[in-house]
């Protein structure tokens, strides 16, 4: 999860899009990464690889790698910082020509370019894909068949089904209700994160290094009970870690890994869920 400072505030803009009729839809296969983590395959336009990026709906802006951005030829503008619960990390802004998710195309597209294992990411991929890229009126996980679907409109063609959820959006992330441990939190829906965390530095558990898309931190950790609407997801891997230096409305992350199929209706202001059999 991460926010993005007032010095390159001017980046949270809205993309250029080719017509999609209403209904639209496109479907593109995920690769699993590392343990509830995926990346998808993002077209650059001619001449340019396919970029892998990690799929991060805990993330406001798509973020590329120091070294995708170079041999992509682009001009990076330095000064950046990006607030993450870790700390504020150094990035730079630029603009790409192009980039298509499946059959849908954005040109003129603002990013942020950045160290990722600064992010405590893998510096080998590509990049990370956030929300402002994931902006169709649906936004469907697949995480059994490792499938991403964008839909626009009403999109009749994509089923609608799973457990219904109450989310409210902040910043561009999605935030669902849920107890931990008998208390309700707010938690960011997130497919960065590998383990549920709640901002709450208790002190209790084991002392682990955190990892997401938003940086590197210590945490704690300790088997907690976890509550989604009217599913009990039972005793998960749950990390306590102090409040992030600069609020950032959430108390916490809910791994997108821990559902077989998740559904984001911005339309609905929903989320529709199935657990994991």
């Amino acid at each position: 999860m991460s926010t993005i400072h007032r010095g390159v505030i001017l980046l949270a803009v809205g993309l250029c899009l080719s017509p999609s009729p209403a209904g639209a839809a496109t479907t593109v296969s995920l690769r699993a990464w590392a343990p509830g983590l995926w990346t998808a395959p993002v077209d650059a336009g001619p001449g340019q690889p396919l970029w892998h990026l990690l799929v991060d709906t805990g993330t406001t802006h798509t973020i590329l790698s120091e070294t995708a951005a170079r041999r992509a030829g682009l001009t990076v503008v330095p000064g950046g910082r990006l607030l993450t619960p870790a700390g504020a990390v150094e990035v730079g802004a630029t603009r790409v020509p192009m980039l298509r998710i499946g059959s849908r195309t954005r040109l003129d597209v603002p990013v942020l370019v950045g160290d990722l294992s600064a992010l405590g990411r893998d510096p080998r991929i590509d990049g990370i894909l956030g929300m402002d890229a994931l902006d169709a009126d649906r936004v469907v996980l697949d995480l059994v068949l490792s499938r991403l679907t964008l839909v626009d409109g009403p999109g009749d063609d994509v089923a609608r089904r799973g457990t219904v959820l109450p989310a409210r959006r902040l910043g561009g992330r999605v935030i669902v209700d849920a107890r931990v441990d008998g208390a309700r939190r707010g938690l960011v829906l997130d497919s960065g994160a590998a383990a549920t965390v709640v901002f709450e530095g208790d002190g209790l558990g084991a002392a682990v290094d955190l990892r997401t898309a938003g940086g590197v931190t210590d945490g704690r950790e300790r088997r907690s009970e976890l509550a989604v609407g009217g599913l009990v997801i039972g005793p998960v891997r749950a990390v306590r870690m102090p409040p992030p230096a600069v609020a950032t409305g959430a108390e916490g992350l809910l791994p997108a890994a821990l559902f077989a199929r998740i559904d984001i209706d911005r339309v609905a202001g929903v989320v529709r869920v199935q657990p994991r059999r």
